[in-house]
């Protein structure tokens, strides 16, 4: 019988739960259409995506006779065009033998 009243004296009180704070309609119909107009600006720039030219440039080096350039580039036009242009250039120098 000492063992329930030991644990009797640790339990904790029993508290009053919190309010409940409701919003009101008013209230409700901001806070969903604010969410709408954020969904719709995240929407659009998703589909939107920025269009800057994009490419890539190299070098190739070697020892006692290579070389060699490279590149490309892609530039946008419009909404949904675009022009892909590429090179390269190689000299095989001299070659040891």
């Amino acid at each position: 019988m000492w063992w329930t009243m030991i644990l009797m004296g640790a339990v904790a009180p029993v508290t009053a739960p919190a309010p409940v704070q409701r919003l009101s309609d008013a209230q409700i119909a901001q806070v969903l259409d604010e969410a709408a107009a954020k969904r719709e600006a995240a929407e659009a720039a998703a589909i939107r995506p920025k269009r800057d030219i994009q490419g890539e440039i190299g070098v190739e080096v070697g020892t006692g006779g290579y070389r060699g350039v490279y590149g490309s580039a892609f530039f946008p036009f419009g909404d949904e065009g675009g022009v892909m242009l590429s090179g390269s250039t190689q000299d095989y120098g001299r070659r040891y033998r």
